[in-house]
């Protein structure tokens, strides 16, 4: 799947990584070691810990947002949403 962290890692991509992720995202075309191989475009991009930044970022700018509504159910259960989606690791 094209996730923040792909989207990040394709960003900073010299020619090579970026056939890389052609070939296995857009064309579908996986090979044995690709997972290996991503897992270590991502981690040498900083892509997923900067994604969960992006994403703790976001959460706390949603939640801000919520401060013009009155306190009561609905409010909590979206800032209750707002935690859940910032907080999955998935």
């Amino acid at each position: 799947k094209i996730t923040l962290p792909v989207i990040l890692a394709w960003q900073e991509a010299d020619d090579t990584q970026r056939a890389f992720w052609q070939r296995t995202l857009g064309d579908g075309d996986i090979h044995d070691g690709d997972l290996d191989k991503a897992r270590a475009l991502l981690q040498r991009h900083e892509a997923v810990g900067r994604a969960l930044s992006y994403a703790r970022e976001e959460t706390e700018r949603a939640i801000r947002a919520l401060s013009v509504m009155p306190e009561g159910p609905i409010k909590n259960a979206l800032r209750e949403a707002a935690l859940f989606a910032g907080k999955r690791a998935y």
